[in-house]
């Protein structure tokens, strides 16, 4: 049985987020879902632990600007953004994993230049 969740996000009037609960049901035998597994947590400071630490708003800001200025903006970003992460949400994305996707895309735009 798969876990089953849902996720409530609080945000200003300008879209900032506030913050993000993410209710899951999960077996008792304390398995995890098939995509925390693929992407490598194993419920010790992954995603859903007390140690998640969300992609900062300047982060998010900077992979904008760094899709921009190759022409992908808006929606097309957000998605783009969305299935490099393998993310249903930018919320679920660590500072962590955001400071890697950071260098990928600066090393990608410099291997382009060349």
């Amino acid at each position: 049985m798969k876990p089953n969740g849902r996720r409530i996000e609080v945000r200003t009037a300008d879209d900032k987020l506030i913050f993000s609960l993410r209710l899951c049901d999960e077996e008792a035998n304390g398995s995890t879902s098939d995509r925390d597994e693929q992407k490598g947590h194993d419920g010790n400071g992954g995603k859903g632990s007390k140690d998640f630490v969300a992609m900062t708003e300047s982060q998010k800001r900077y992979l904008f600007r760094i899709l921009a200025e190759r022409g992908l903006e808006g929606d097309d970003a957000h998605q783009h953004l969305k299935e490099r992460f393998g993310a249903n949400v930018l919320t679920d994305v660590s500072k962590r994993e955001a400071s890697s996707m950071i260098e990928q895309l600066l090393e990608e735009g410099e291997a382009k230049a060349k």
